[in-house]
């Protein structure tokens, strides 16, 4: 992110400060949520694997739930004015100091979803979408790490997660 001055930048500090925040929290509250599907598959009361889910509602309604509150927060902090018009920001993603690209990475167990969107970032709509693709993929891989081999459904780790990320 492009250094701002939480004074004389107030816009532009608030929009950093929720991008960075709200994408913590979301990649957190991912983290726990598959971790709980996972207990629940090594004591053989739910069936695997985590992700996919659809057999675990619990699950997918503490992610969609915490996606909305990323969304929500993001939104307000980095579009003008009251309404929370994302795709209307006056703040873009060359002012937040984003990477210009969304890496182009393949979510594990979501049948081929890429966070790579064909374009140049330019918007903060961009920006938060790409953001939350890529907290989806980096929380994915990092699940499929702790639980590669362990437990009642032993998974091996997915081909996917095997990237080199280009320095940001």
């Amino acid at each position: 992110m492009t250094t701002s001055d939480p004074k004389t930048q107030k816009a532009l500090n608030k929009c950093q400060l929720a991008i960075g925040k709200s994408a913590a929290a979301l990649m957190t509250v991912e983290s726990k949520a598959i971790q709980k599907c996972w207990d629940g598959v090594n004591k053989g009361k739910a069936a695997g694997p985590c992700p996919p889910f659809g057999t675990d509602q619990k699950t997918e309604a503490a992610i969609e739930k915490a996606k909305a509150k990323y969304d929500a927060t993001t939104c307000h902090a980095c579009s003008s004015g009251k309404s929370c018009d994302i795709a209307a920001a006056t703040l873009t993603r060359a002012d937040v100091g984003f990477a210009p690209d969304c890496p182009p990475v393949v979510i594990p167990g979501l049948g081929g979803h890429t966070c790579d969107f064909g374009r140049t970032l330019v918007s903060m709509e961009d920006v938060v979408d790409c953001l939350e693709c890529v907290t989806d993929f980096k929380v994915a891989c990092l699940t499929a790490a702790a639980a590669s081999g362990v437990g009642a459904v032993p998974v091996p780790y997915p081909p996917e997660c095997n990237v080199v990320l280009p320095p940001t």
